[in-house]
């Protein structure tokens, strides 16, 4: 029997991930008059296991580093990361309902693309930065960075199609296919 003390640090709550997002899944039923609603539960479960997962890594786990000499928090530059990261979001998940001609699918997408140009823009400005540009003047760092991007996104594509194979194609349950998958998170 494997105990959530013999996982590594991080994957101890996600043990609890698969039946939460079931009992979230089966909570709505598909002849219930909110069913068109489900997207926004089957996001909140995920934010719940991924919350539950960074908890569990950080904030329990990871000792105080705090430098001795502290900086300004880069407010605009979160503000305006935020504003881009949420405006692709919304954008993205509205052309599911409403089509990517309608004008917020546009207005949302733009705006989003917009912001994080701009996000480029404002970090190059303020006086301590979110993301000091200097980092990436060396190359193996830029390297490093854009060899991290390929592999997250094959992870991505990997962690999103695998349950959608087993849950549509194989015909598993959400529980089922949580427990299928945890051999690779240990």
């Amino acid at each position: 029997m494997i105990l959530a003390s013999d996982l590594p640090d991080g994957a101890s709550l996600l043990f609890m991930k698969p039946p939460c997002d079931e009992a979230v899944i089966r909570s709505v039923s598909a002849d219930a008059p909110c069913a068109a609603n489900v997207g926004p539960w089957i996001l909140a479960a995920a934010v719940l296991g991924s919350s539950m997962a960074f908890v569990d890594s950080t904030v329990v786990n990871v000792a105080e580093s705090r430098s001795g000499v502290a900086r300004q928090v880069d407010w605009l530059g979160a503000i305006v990361a935020a504003a881009g990261l949420g405006g692709m979001v919304n954008g993205l998940l509205a052309s599911v309902s409403v089509g990517w001609g309608h004008p917020l699918v546009l207005a949302s997408l733009m705006g989003g693309f917009a912001c994080l140009i701009g996000f480029f823009f404002v970090e190059a400005r303020v006086a301590s930065p979110m993301v000091p540009a200097a980092l990436f003047e060396s190359r193996s760092f830029s390297g490093a960075n854009l060899l991290t991007l390929f592999l997250h996104a094959a992870l991505g594509t990997f962690f999103f199609l695998f349950p959608l194979n087993l849950i549509q194609v194989q015909g598993y349950s959400a529980t089922a296919t949580g427990a299928a998958g945890l051999p690779l998170i240990c």
